[in-house]
């Protein structure tokens, strides 16, 4: 299995990557609806090739892009020479606390941060360097809405039955609501996938208060358990 931390760094996951700019139809909804006004400072965290930064940007916000992968954070530059991009790892910020207005962790980046203590861990840096009313949104899979997925239609019954033979190794990381994916672009990464609900207790545990959970395909509506793979999270700090 690929080390997460060089998977990004790929070449088929950097040219995958470098396909996409600007935010998609679920983010701009809700960071219209739940972000600060702009002129304000936004973190975008795991950034890649700065397909949401440079949207940020655009709308007016004051964006600090950051990733692990330098050749992600390479071709953000090239595409936006003058936009503001780090290297870095989420789960050591360096940024002074209560920096941010808001922070976006978009399409899942925060998944693959394992395991689930690490993950809290960033999700509390994450509370720190946000001020007071700050809003935190990120994305996440839901465990359920992939089981359905995998079995549907009829012939992609192999593909879930390799998807059960994949979780055999990390079994004990079941436990925590992470499983192995199988992606073109990242190889078979370990991923979160908790539901809505687990997700929503551990962050009011943690103390943020949930402002909003939407699905990703249509952004105005909660999602359904057993049929949205991916889900929003929009959160404040109180």
């Amino acid at each position: 299995m690929i080390n997460p931390d060089e998977m990004h760094s790929r070449n088929n996951a950097v040219m995958a990557f470098n396909k996409e700019i600007g935010l998609r139809p679920d983010e701009e909804i809700l960071i219209k609806k739940f972000f600060p006004t702009p002129p304000v400072w936004i973190l975008d965290l795991g950034c890649g090739n700065g397909r949401t930064t440079v949207s940020l940007n655009d709308m007016g916000y004051k964006v600090i892009g950051v990733d692990i992968s330098e050749p992600l954070i390479r071709s953000a530059k090239q595409i936006n020479p003058s936009g503001n991009y780090l290297v870095g790892d989420v789960r050591s910020l360096s940024f002074r606390p209560e920096q941010f207005d808001a922070v976006l962790f978009s399409w899942n980046g925060l998944d693959y941060i394992y395991p689930q203590e690490k993950r809290k861990n960033v999700i509390n840096d994450i509370w720190t360097v946000l001020k007071p009313g700050g809003i935190f949104f990120y994305s996440s899979h839901n465990m359920f809405g992939v089981w359905t997925r995998i079995w549907k239609p009829i012939w992609l019954t192999l593909n879930a039955l390799r998807f059960m033979k994949d979780q055999i190794p990390i079994r004990r990381y079941l436990l925590e609501w992470y499983c192995v994916w199988r992606d073109e672009a990242l190889g078979r990464p370990i991923f979160y996938s908790a539901p809505p609900k687990v997700q929503m207790k551990l962050l009011q545990r943690t103390k943020w208060t949930v402002l909003a959970v939407r699905s990703v395909r249509h952004p105005l509506i909660a999602p359904k358990m057993l049929t949205d793979v991916h889900v929003n999270y929009i959160c404040k700090k109180m």
